[in-house]
């Protein structure tokens, strides 16, 4: 009797919480005779249930299912209950509510609920989730295609990935930030959720987005400075500028150039002796929707002189001749900038003089051994290491010049001593060849520090500079046309190779130009030249060969019909022949060329009565 009246009671509290559950409870969750609805059930996530703790009972958890989900792990879903068969369980009570709130906080799912089927003691939980929608298709409209382009690289948003309240916040965070750095700091964006008709749960976002007007500078204020002028400051920044009279200097507010320019600021501050200036903090104000002033707060800090300097570790150079070619001198304005320099990047630095003698392994660190009131001592702590002897030279990239067409310009040799003015004289010779795009000429030398050896690899990339000439036009009652083509990596010795002609025979670094020009009948135009810039291919002695022909006929202008008429057959040849050959010098040094060129011309009038019909109309010269 005792236990009949329990099992009405519970049917009374289940009926009750049924009561209040939408009938969207009723469609969504799996329904039997032997599954009961708890009266716990959580249909909206901001409307957790208030828990009766009055009327608790406490089962053991004989099973775990999840019910509503197509895509994701069901067996990972259960596990992230917290329970486990077996486990005790209070209901109603914390446990439930924990257990739904640690579903809610994934974001994966847009409805949470959970239905029970009490067998005595024991309780079989079905956890019903229904997942957000998955994305389908992704559009942007509103903004050029470029901006569409790079927008959606930054995005990285995966057709078939859930549309999530995360995923869409994200969205607007990487957009705005986009378009923040750029200086529209308006944008405006509206994510449109659409259904996709012919998908299941899918939707399409189109991203309507509006970035409005780029936001200019209306000033940059300085703070803090004493010593150095705002204007030179504001000078010191290359990209970001307020708005003045100057029509050249834009104002726009790019982020990424603005912070680019706070460093010029402090490297400029370096230059001048300030070693301890920095920015103490900047900020950006807002004007108007179309105008901000930028506010930089400066520590300048006392202005330093170079006094002592030192050289540690030199065997090789006397410390007078490195001082010599440093060119710092004992009370010069403190420039980092400066000394880098000198002691590194220049082409007559310090470190070049020791490069170019072969010490690959040198090196040269400035130490501040001394700072005294306004002055610096430093020391030069030098280690020279080894010479090192040039290994291998690998060249790599060539895909269509020969590989000796290259080797010939290299200044570097096996066996020499390594040289960085040979490297970079090599550099320039390969980027003169016109072979080469010279912005990917990437000289890296890999050093063997065990055998004191260095391999120099050479990396290319092949670019045509092939010319094609064509041009045309029709004036006076004739067609005139030229057309011409220049070949400037050409190889004469593979011409009889069928294979080498795809299209034409190439590699060799030669020229090989054809040429012709036509006015109509009264004039025509030939011409062919060969260069050959190693004769031999040993030494750099070019060779040039150039053949050519014209011809004009007579003719007159007739002013009434504005053309052209030829007059009779009488006309004027000139055919000519040249060959020139030009060999590098050593002196002054190898950059100077001497050329010589010898060449032929056959003139041939036939009743001509042209430039030379008042001194002989017919003969040959």
């Amino acid at each position: 009797m005792a236990n009949v009246r329990a099992f009405r009671l519970l049917w009374l509290v289940l009926l009750t919480g049924l009561a209040g559950i939408p009938a969207l409870a009723q469609d969504t969750i799996p329904s039997s005779d032997s599954m009961k609805i708890m009266p716990l059930v959580i249909s909206e996530h901001d409307s957790l249930p208030v828990i009766d703790y009055s009327k608790t009972e406490t089962y053991v958890i004989a099973g775990i299912s999840v019910s509503g989900v197509n895509y994701l792990d069901k067996d990972v879903l259960a596990n992230l209950s917290g329970f486990s068969v077996g486990d005790k369980i209070t209901v109603p009570g914390e446990d439930i509510t924990k257990m739904l709130k640690k579903y809610w906080s994934q974001g994966l799912f847009s409805d949470v609920r959970i239905a029970s089927r009490i067998e005595g003691d024991q309780i079989y939980l079905d956890i019903y989730l229904k997942e957000r929608p998955r994305l389908s298709t992704l559009s942007i409209v509103g903004l050029k295609k470029s901006e569409i382009k790079d927008i959606t690289d930054k995005l990285k948003i995966r057709n078939g990935s859930q549309v999530t309240e995360d995923v869409l916040n994200n969205i607007r965070t990487i957009v705005t930030k986009h378009f923040t750095e750029k200086g529209f700091f308006n944008v405006k964006i509206d994510i449109v959720q659409i259904p996709d008709t012919t998908l299941p749960n899918r939707v399409k976002l189109k991203l309507v987005i509006d970035k409005n007007e780029r936001v200019k500078i209306s000033d940059i204020v300085f703070t803090g400075n004493k010593e150095v002028p705002a204007k030179k400051l504001r000078k010191a920044m290359k990209k970001t500028h307020r708005r003045d009279w100057n029509i050249f200097k834009g104002s726009k507010y790019i982020k990424s150039n603005y912070e680019e320019d706070k460093v010029k600021v402090v490297e400029y501050y370096n230059e001048k002796g300030y070693r301890d200036a920095k920015i103490l903090k900047d900020s950006l104000a807002v004007l108007n929707p179309k105008r901000i002033i930028l506010y930089l707060d400066v520590y300048e800090g006392p202005k330093y002189y170079f006094r002592n300097i030192t050289w540690i570790g030199n065997t090789v150079y006397p410390s007078e001749v490195l001082s010599k070619v440093l060119g710092v001198k004992k009370g010069d304005v403190y420039n980092q900038t400066l000394l880098t320099k000198r002691l590194s990047t220049d082409e007559d630095a310090v470190s070049s003089l020791y490069l170019d003698n072969g010490y690959l392994f040198f090196n040269v660190s400035p130490e501040e051994v001394l700072i005294e009131h306004d002055s610096i001592d430093l020391e030069m702590r030098i280690s020279e290491g080894k010479q090192a002897t040039v290994n291998n030279i690998i060249i790599n990239g060539n895909n269509k010049t020969n590989e000796h067409v290259i080797r010939r310009e290299i200044r570097t040799l096996p066996g020499e001593l390594f040289s960085k003015s040979e490297i970079i004289r090599t550099v320039r010779e390969l980027a003169q060849l016109g072979h080469f795009d010279p912005e990917k000429i990437e000289p890296n030398p890999v050093p063997n520090p065990a055998d004191g050896t260095v391999d120099i690899q050479y990396n290319l990339q092949e670019r045509s500079n092939d010319q094609l000439e064509i041009s045309g036009g029709w004036g006076a009652g004739m067609l005139v046309g030229t057309i011409g083509i220049r070949f400037s990596n050409f190889s004469a010795r593979s011409m009889f190779d069928p294979k080498a002609w795809r299209p034409i025979p190439s590699g060799d670094g030669q020229t090989l130009a054809i040429r012709a020009q036509s006015n109509g009948t009264i004039y025509r135009s030939y011409s062919i030249s060969f260069v050959e810039p190693w004769l031999g291919g040993k030494k750099p002695n070019s060779l040039s060969v150039s053949l050519y022909n014209s011809k004009y006929r007579n003719a007159s202008y007739d002013y009434f019909s504005n053309r052209y008429t030829q007059q009779d057959k009488g006309f004027m040849s000139i055919s000519g022949v040249s060959v020139g050959l030009g060999r590098r010098l050593s002196w002054p040094d190898d950059f100077f060329t001497l050329y010589n060129e010898i060449s032929f011309q056959n003139y041939t009038l036939d009743n001509y009565k042209g430039y030379f019909s008042l001194l002989q109309n017919n003969g040959v010269s």
